[in-house]
């Protein structure tokens, strides 16, 4: 009897000092699970186009319909979250808001084409998005939602083009054998693959669900080579040796956060390259280098660059015009609506204005990156955030990442950047949450 009175007492000072669970607390939790399911969702629908042939009859802009009604979903369910950051108005801040701001404006001195006002209000919705998610879940938790998207579009890519080769493997001239699996280009699959990579790597490194993030870089490793995709093969080699010596040396960390500075330099002296010489290609040892016929589109977009040098043919603008495209056509016998280039793309469709801002908010971006490593957030938070930018920046010298409207990487890219200018202060969560799934 005396023992079950002293179970009692112990049961009763239970019941009295547990705390009891506030119906806050349980609404953000649900919102807090339906803002994470929409992060999965959208990486699903907006890595990249799907091959036509697995959704016959369905239109390339229903992914992107889709993908708007997740982010509004998400910016709602969001603002019944616990915060776990919060905002400081800074310089820094307002030129990236600024650049954004000025992308989605622009397109009222291009030619006001449905599709161009379409990804101006997306780029609207996710960059509001984007800053929504930063301040409702922590970063590691972001990159896990991601990277299981990312799974399952490359593991689905190899049952496709194991099982249905018909679909997942291309048999043009060009890339005959190489894989696309579930999307309509074999980029689209090495680049993705690249970035799983990466993410799969940096949980690895914090010793985060082994056997899990083990099974998605050997799947992501298996993408990027079946694609046949160099880029995506040199992004994912990069940012593996990026991520290992951030993580090791404070000093490299601190210079890989004005690494993007560096490429965007590069980048502006390959533009003044094509713009002085007119060459269709680098010229190099008497050898002609096109990047598989990529410097046929820079040159192309850079010749028609004094039209409209200052603020640019707005976003979406140039290759809405069917004069364009007819004239590329007829010099080159195909065409494709991309640059090829993020920084080509913006100073066409932003203009000398736009790519200043552009510039300018990385500027800040580094220099506050730069404060932050390894001081008020861990070297390891530091380096994951510094290789995934490095890496996204080092993309755009052969694909058009930025200002991407719905597309899942770029707005990693600027979730990241948000990120890196939230107040590390209030932020705890986003310390220490593992991003365990």
């Amino acid at each position: 009897m005396a023992s079950t009175g002293a179970l009692g007492r112990v049961h009763a000072r239970i019941e009295v000092h547990a705390p009891a669970r506030r119906p806050a607390d349980v609404v953000s939790d649900i919102a807090t699970f339906a803002v994470r399911a929409t992060i999965v969702l959208n990486t699903l629908l907006s890595v990249g186009t799907f091959n036509p042939l697995l959704l016959p009859g369905v239109p390339a802009l229903a992914q992107q319909v889709l993908s708007i009604g997740l982010w509004l979903t998400a910016i709602f369910a969001s603002f019944l979250c616990q915060p776990v950051c919060r905002f400081k108005t800074t310089p820094g801040l307002a030129l990236l808001w600024l650049f954004y701001a000025f992308a989605a404006v622009s397109v009222l001195w291009g030619n006001l084409a449905e599709a161009s006002l379409i990804k101006s209000v997306a780029l609207l919705i996710t960059t509001f998005g984007a800053y929504r998610l930063v301040r409702a879940l922590p970063i590691q938790a972001i990159l896990a939602d991601v990277m299981l998207g990312l799974l399952i579009l490359c593991a689905a890519s190899i049952f496709v083009s194991l099982f249905k080769p018909d679909i997942g493997v291309l048999k043009t001239w060009q890339h005959n054998g190489q894989w696309a699996g579930v999307f309509d280009s074999k980029q689209t699959l090495g680049t993705g693959g690249a970035v799983l990579l990466y993410l799969a790597l940096q949980r690895l490194l914090r010793r985060d669900q082994r056997l899990y993030c083990l099974l998605a870089f050997v799947t992501a490793a298996v993408c990027v080579i079946a694609s046949g995709s160099r880029g995506g093969g040199v992004i994912a080699i990069g940012s593996v040796a990026a991520i290992y010596l951030a993580r090791r040396s404070t000093r490299v960390l601190h210079a890989m956060a004005f690494a993007p500075l560096i490429m965007m330099a590069v980048a502006t002296a390959q533009i003044s390259y094509f713009v002085m010489t007119e060459n269709l290609a680098f010229e190099l040892f008497g050898q002609e280098i096109n990047f598989t016929e990529r410097t046929f589109i820079w040159q192309f977009a850079l010749r028609h660059f004094h039209e409209h040098p200052i603020i640019g043919f707005g976003l979406n603008g140039f290759w809405s015009f069917e004069q364009i495209l007819f004239e590329f056509r007829h010099e080159h016998r195909w065409v494709l609506d991309n640059y090829h280039s993020g920084y080509i793309g913006i100073l066409m469709e932003l203009g000398i204005i736009g790519y200043i801002l552009f510039g300018a908010s990385v500027w800040a971006w580094a220099r506050k990156m730069y404060a932050q490593a390894g001081a008020s957030i861990s070297r390891a938070e530091s380096a994951a955030t510094v290789s995934f930018v490095n890496m996204i920046f080092l993309i755009n010298f052969t694909e058009t990442f930025f200002l991407r409207s719905t597309n899942t990487i770029s707005i990693v890219l600027l979730i990241l950047m948000f990120t890196t200018f939230a107040d590390p202060a209030v932020n705890a969560r986003r310390q220490t949450f593992q991003g365990r799934r």
